[in-house]
């Protein structure tokens, strides 16, 4: 401490963390740890993405048969797979990962637990807005091109503008599309067994407005907002899920009365409605309607309970 004291007026600050700690960048323990953990981080969080992956999956399939319960298309021949083959692509930051960086001796670690146990406290506020730009925008808009699919196998014979805000097609769209979002939103998955349940998609992944799931839940937001403040939406989970819960009701009213009046032209017509899988569906009453989804309550905490910075 003494021979600090005399040379640190004189030498760089590089050289001093140099002399007080000997677990720098440079020593063979260093780079063995750092080898050890990188490892450890792209394992788990590997399984992070496939959970996460997984989960979108079954929310994409769920509520689309939910939906699809609502009309004579009781045959779907489309299944929703969001499957990460490699995750890889979404680990860059971990890949190209140096190690933690400690400002004195008494914040560095002293044995390779320390040292993994400060990497995974960094990973937590890494992940967020990681995943925000890359992940959680892949995993909407693969669910955004299976939505139009559905649709236009669904209702594509009936809509001379399928585009159309009016059109049935359009409605079945954002309905569903809505309703994967509120899900995206509120729902909770345990990444690993020993873990409490956590947020599917990262509360700071959306509260960063610059970041790529904030720009994307924007953009959907943007013909059906109509508050003034759109450029700071959607800001929390919280916000995003009343948005969204609440549009989709609004849609699964529009589209469940473009259906009901399409059966009535039909049926004067005479025309049948071809299910999903090409069989003509008999004309048949549906009692079958879909749960709306529930609002949040405003203010109701929406937070990450496991402590791993979502």
């Amino acid at each position: 401490l003494y021979f600090t004291y005399i040379y640190s007026r004189a030498c760089p600050s590089s050289l001093i963390y140099t002399l007080l700690n000997p677990m720098n960048h440079n020593t063979a323990l260093y780079q063995e740890w750092l080898s050890k953990c990188r490892g450890v981080l792209i394992e788990m969080e590997t399984k992070n993405i496939t959970q996460r992956a997984s989960s979108w999956t079954s929310i994409v399939n769920n509520e689309t048969t939910r939906l699809n319960m609502c009309f004579d298309h009781t045959t779907i021949d489309t299944v929703f797979d969001y499957s990460v083959r490699d995750p890889s692509k979404y680990l860059t930051f971990l890949l190209e990962w140096n190690g933690i960086k400690t400002r004195s001796v008494a914040s560095r670690p002293s044995t390779y637990e320390e040292f993994e146990a400060k990497a995974k406290n960094w990973l937590n506020g890494r992940r967020a807005p990681n995943y925000g730009n890359t992940l959680f925008p892949d995993m909407i808009k693969s669910a955004d091109e299976f939505v139009k699919h559905t649709a236009h196998l669904l209702f594509g014979g009936y809509d001379d503008n399928p585009t159309s805000n009016d059109s049935i097609s359009m409605q079945y769209c954002k309905t569903l599309m809505f309703a994967l979002l509120y899900k995206l939103c509120t729902e909770r998955i345990a990444v690993h067994q020993s873990w409490k349940k956590t947020m599917l998609l990262c509360e700071n992944s959306v509260k960063n407005i610059h970041s790529n799931t904030a720009k994307l839940l924007q953009k959907y937001a943007i013909h059906d907002y109509s508050e003034k403040d759109l450029n700071s939406f959607p800001g929390s989970l919280q916000r995003a899920a009343q948005f969204f819960s609440e549009q989709h009701n609004r849609y699964l009213a529009l589209v469940l009365d473009s259906y009901k009046k399409l059966r009535v032209s039909d049926s004067m017509n005479q025309k049948p409605i071809v299910s999903m899988s090409g069989d003509v569906a008999t004309h048949r009453a549906t009692n079958i309607l879909p749960v709306p989804l529930p609002i949040p309550v405003a203010g109701a905490a929406m937070t990450n309970i496991d402590g791993d910075g979502t």
